[in-house]
């Protein structure tokens, strides 16, 4: 199964885009990944309402131009479902058995996901109650992605 991150933007955080790298070049011995990047549309605006809406549907309009037909669309949304590590490994190793052959996780700006677009994703994740950055959500996901990998093989990593 092929894994597919978009995000909203660049990663500026010199120590977030170090975790990322260190974990996609681990996640990679396991599964093909791609990371893509999607211009962010907020950039600049003020944070009025709808400045913030206009750009939520540039950055859709972008984000489903990123994800393939064929994938299974995960959005990540606070309102999402919730699981331990363990029960996320089994969830991903579902969709393998399912056959879903390339699945797509999306990671949102700055000011979120527009809510067209997360109702027509396929299954929506909350990585936690609590709430991070979008940039560290994307490190975080990561690491999860390849616990998941370690905890379905059994390779000593998640204890």
């Amino acid at each position: 199964m092929k894994i597919q991150l978009v995000w909203i933007g660049k990663t500026k955080a010199p120590f977030i885009k170090q975790g990322i790298d260190f974990y996609a070049k681990r996640l990679r011995h396991f599964v093909p990944l791609e990371i893509k990047e999607v211009k962010e549309a907020a950039k600049g605006l003020s944070a009025s309402s709808t400045n913030i809406e206009v750009a939520r549907k540039k950055e859709a309009a972008s984000l489903e131009k990123a994800c393939r037909q064929s994938q299974f669309v995960v959005c990540l949304d606070e309102r999402g479902s919730s699981m331990d590590s363990r029960e996320f490994a089994k969830w991903l190793g579902r969709q393998q058995d399912n056959g879903t052959a390339s699945i797509a996780f999306v990671v949102g700006g700055p000011f979120g996901l527009d809510e067209k677009f997360v109702q027509r994703c396929h299954y929506r994740l909350s990585l936690s109650p609590m709430t991070f950055t979008h940039e560290m959500s994307r490190l975080i996901l990561l690491e999860q992605l390849y616990r998941s990998c370690t905890i379905l093989r059994n390779i000593p990593y998640h204890y």
